[in-house]
């Protein structure tokens, strides 16, 4: 029996088939183009465009029939040849169906391995379309709790105390995450049960990197510690309506920027962990608010985030340590410190009235972070200290130089140092964050003769202060302003409850976690991570907010509310909100606070404090004035 085909059947001039392998053709292209990135695959499917044009596939199925028809004697019986001759017959008569099913398969396959991630993409957003911007009910939504490697392999997103909890960081320093994060879900595993709870996310900064081994993780361990203090001392007082804390990592200083020098697109963590805290509101409606985000430009960002692509989440944000002056009057958005101005005010105030004293010039090198967009911290203190230079110190005393740098750029750094140098600048003004400043120190040591007579005094705002021993300086006094530390139950507070509080908070710290590796210059006062206490303090301001209800059902338009006028005595002072219309200019801010001036003596190792002031935040302006420090306090400038 012949199986052989029919010359007159054959498809090649069939234009059914015609227009299959133009198809085909135009579908090569665009999967060509959209794979240039792709070297292996381009060069898949430009051989597969290839053999297209030598009518490959037209003669594919003919010559398998052909061969088909020449074995068939072989088998010999041994296959039933009615079976046989009903495929191959079926097969001729469906000549032209079979090679276009053949295309259509491979268009498809070829579609599915190229387009993998964009598909991924397009339906993760039809899936948060549905889950996130409307009311359909959708069996897919993403409860947000889950973590991502990114591709530097820092690891960020949101945990809970009964998923796959952290730590984040994957080094062998992560010691004290895990210890504030397992106190954190013992604690939760109590409160999170419960229906009659509010749910709040902490969110900072827990990972190491080669550029930044510590100043981010310390900051974000100390934030943990100061929420765990104060949901553990909320939850003990009151029965009725517990707080329950989620974790959410932005990776370091770096991931959490947009604009940072070592962040690409795939590392940029801020966008991807909003995205999950949307989630988990949808998810979880006992969630309320946000502990975060520690610094400005990560403020910045994330309002922009939430009102740009999350309009409809009107969840409060308290940072307990964003400080810029552009954050000043944002809708539900507070901090806890006073804007920069404050701190601006109180940096050229201390530097003329007590650096500056009994002197007859005083050259300063005002470094200028020349990063565009500019860091939202950097400039505020770079350009109001200027200006406040000006104005509070006599121009015959202080002789301004520039030079710029880049935040978390070591070559930039390093030559705005060599340019002080040469320029014989005395004090250098850094408006940066402790992860640069062992660069600045390094490269001044290395290049000032050591029989130089030439004094350099390191200057800066609340950023270069670290109570865990970032700021302690083996070469040069440094000056920095802080918003939370040291804590004295004589000096600090003349109010008895105040004191009590502080009091109580300093005995809990010590019970818990580990005393800070600081020498301390007197008994007076004790130095704490500035981060523990602003937020304890931030976390208070929303279970001061939640003892206005007895159970979980209100709206959250209602606890906005209550929040915007929010008043209590926190560990840092007292802090009282004006988003309810009171103040425009400051909305955002408490009406007032405390801003110290600490040094660090590089002869005896020790952090003292040198100032205390208190600044007020008003609609009329941001004046301070300074508080005359306890006699017990030391009041004479690091050597």
């Amino acid at each position: 029996m012949s199986f052989t085909p029919d010359p007159s059947k054959k498809t090649k001039h069939d234009p059914r088939f015609t227009y299959a392998r133009i198809i085909f053709f135009i579908a090569l292209c665009i999967l060509i183009v959209t794979s240039a990135n792709n070297t292996a695959i381009a060069i898949i499917l430009t051989g597969t465009l290839g053999l297209l044009g030598s009518k490959i596939f037209e003669d594919f199925f003919e010559t398998a029939i052909e061969k088909f028809d020449q074995m068939l004697p072989n088998f010999n019986g041994r296959l039933p040849e009615k079976l046989l001759f009903k495929v191959i017959n079926s097969l001729k008569s469906h000549y032209t169906f079979a090679i276009n099913c053949f295309i259509s398969l491979l268009i498809l396959a070829l579609l599915v391995t190229t387009l993998h991630d964009a598909i991924g993409t397009f339906t993760g957003n039809v899936n948060d379309a549905l889950c996130l911007h409307s009311s359909i009910p959708w069996p897919a939504c993403n409860t947000g709790i889950g973590t991502t490697n990114l591709s530097n392999g820092v690891r960020v997103g949101l945990i809970t105390y009964d998923s796959n909890p952290g730590p984040f960081d994957q080094t062998g320093l992560n010691g004290e995450e895990k210890k504030a994060e397992n106190l954190i879900f013992q604690e939760d595993e109590k409160t999170c049960t419960t229906p009659q709870r509010i749910t709040l996310a902490v969110v900072t900064m827990l990972s190491r990197t080669v550029e930044d081994p510590s100043g981010s993780a310390n900051n974000g361990i100390a934030d943990l510690q100061g929420a765990y203090l104060a949901q553990q001392e909320y939850n003990a007082s009151h029965p009725q309506l517990k707080l329950c804390l989620t974790i959410a990592n932005l990776g370091t200083l770096t991931n959490a920027n947009k604009t940072s020098n070592h962040t690409s697109n795939a590392d940029y963590s801020l966008s991807l962990v909003i995205k999950q805290i949307v989630q988990f509101a949808h998810y979880d409606a006992t969630f309320h608010g946000i502990i975060g985000f520690p610094y400005s430009t990560q403020s910045q960002e994330a309002y922009e985030e939430f009102t740009k692509n999350w309009p409809s989440v009107s969840l409060p944000i308290i940072s307990p340590s964003a400080s810029s002056n552009a954050l000043s009057n944002i809708n539900n958005f507070y901090h806890i410190v006073s804007p920069d101005a404050s701190q601006n005010q109180v940096m050229a105030q201390f530097f003329c009235s007590s650096l500056l004293k009994n002197q007859s010039s005083a050259p300063i090198d005002i470094f200028t972070e020349n990063d565009p967009p500019p860091d939202l911290y950097s400039n505020s203190l770079q350009v109001g200290f200027e200006n406040e230079l000006q104005r509070q110190c006599p121009n015959k005393l202080v002789r301004i130089d520039h030079d710029v740098y880049k935040n978390n750029d070591a070559p930039s750094i390093q030559q705005a140092a060599d340019n002080a140098l040469k320029k014989h600048d005395r004090y250098i003004f850094f408006p940066d964050y402790n992860t640069d400043l062992g660069i600045l120190e390094t490269e001044l040591k290395r290049h000032l003769d050591p029989n130089s007579t030439q004094a350099i005094t390191i200057l800066g705002g609340d950023g270069l202060y670290d109570s865990t021993g970032v700021t302690y300086s083996p070469y040069f006094p440094i000056y920095a302003t802080v918003f939370a530390s040291p804590l004295s139950t004589t000096s600090l507070s003349k109010d008895p409850s105040t004191a009590q509080k502080i009091s109580h908070f300093i005995a809990e710290y010590k019970k818990v976690f580990s005393q800070p590796p600081l020498t301390q210059s007197t008994p007076v006062y004790t130095l704490f991570p500035a981060h523990t206490i602003l937020a304890y303090d931030a976390t208070t301001a929303f279970t001061e907010t939640a003892k206005n209800f007895k159970t979980a059902d209100f709206q959250q338009s209602t606890f906005n509310k209550f929040l915007s006028s929010i008043a209590f005595d926190g560990v840092s002072g007292r802090i009282t909100f004006q988003g309810n219309g009171i103040s425009a200019q400051y909305s955002s801010s408490p009406s007032s606070g405390y801003v110290y001036m600490m040094c660090t003596d590089h002869y005896s190792q020790t952090t003292h404090l040198v100032a205390q002031y208190e600044s007020i935040n008003m609609d009329g302006g941001i004046t301070v004035h300074r508080v005359l420090p306890d006699k017990q306090e030391p009041q004479a400038p690091c050597s």
